[in-house]
């Protein structure tokens, strides 16, 4: 197995890389350092210097623990790019470096429990439904270790252990939704933090249920064909809605929202033969018994 571990330069992952090279007690995994290898990614939304910073830092780090790094960059991110246009580019590269060390690794990310509350309230306000209360799940090939841990609690690893780090500027900008929702985080007393973080877990573990039995219906009711999924519109028209919904959600690999996804359920039951929706990513359409999706 390897492990990817991704390194932004920033508190979080240095405080990660160190726990993870060190064997810190703090993290509930242990890994081989033979079997690490870091990835930076560079977006160039930054400035230059800012760039080159961030690698400095990240390779003092790798050559002090002894582990390979793997940098990468984007050419085509600018300035006004959105976090999920930046978040896309950097998963593709993690995961390419996954693919090329073997089929058998995960990607290890730096993401903690104010992240998890970030985007179970982001999801919230976008109308995700009860699945934006369970995100970040862990996977075959993602793996988040810091979920127990708060942002308070990194940063005073850091501090503690003699860490450097670069705080990315962006993350103080009100053009990212997120930036603005974290203000809503720091704004929780403890309480609050505490039932949301509850909700939360019950919601995850809601979602390790529902999931392998939305994937066994999936392959019982779609057909894969070389122009994309199809499934019966009868088979959607009986079943419970919230259900239909869900194995819509998971033939579109997760890429609608839930209105979208309401939408595309209605479509599928009433829509006239060779009508078609379209959306960024999914394109769908009817005949006269199937709904394809591509």
């Amino acid at each position: 197995m390897h492990y990817i571990l991704a390194v932004s330069g920033g508190v979080d992952s240095m405080a990660l890389l160190d726990m993870v090279a060190t064997g810190a007690e703090t993290l509930p995994l242990k890994i081989d350092k033979k079997d690490i290898i870091v990835v930076h990614f560079r977006h160039n939304i930054r400035d230059k210097a800012a760039g080159d910073r961030d690698e400095e830092i990240i390779g003092k780090a790798c050559a002090r623990y002894g582990l390979k790094c793997v940098v990468g960059e984007s050419h085509d991110l600018g300035e006004n790019s959105s976090e999920e246009q930046a978040r896309m580019e950097r998963y593709a590269f993690l995961n390419k470096v996954g693919r090329e060390s073997g089929d058998n690794y995960v990607v290890v990310t730096a993401h903690h429990q104010d992240d998890l509350l970030e985007t179970a309230l982001m999801n919230l306000i976008r109308g995700t439904g009860w699945r934006g209360l369970a995100p970040m799940a862990n996977s075959p090939h993602r793996l988040r270790p810091l979920l127990g841990l708060s942002k308070t609690e990194i940063t005073a690893y850091a501090i503690n252990h003699g860490l450097t780090w670069q705080d990315d500027v962006t993350n103080f900008s009100p053009h990212y939704f997120r930036n603005r929702v974290r203000d809503m985080v720091a704004g929780l007393d403890a309480q609050k933090r505490r039932q949301l973080i509850e909700l939360i877990g019950k919601q995850m573990a809601l979602r390790e249920e529902i999931e392998p039995g939305v994937k066994h219906l999936a392959d019982a009711l779609a057909i894969q064909t070389k122009r994309g999924v199809e499934i019966r519109r009868y088979a959607l028209i009986m079943l419970d809605a919230d259900i239909a919904l869900e194995l819509l959600r998971y033939l579109t690999r997760g890429r609608l929202t839930r209105p979208q996804l309401i939408q595309l359920l209605l479509f599928a039951k009433t829509a006239q033969p060779h009508k078609q929706m379209v959306w960024k990513d999914i394109h769908a359409q009817v005949t006269t018994q199937y709904l394809l999706i591509c």
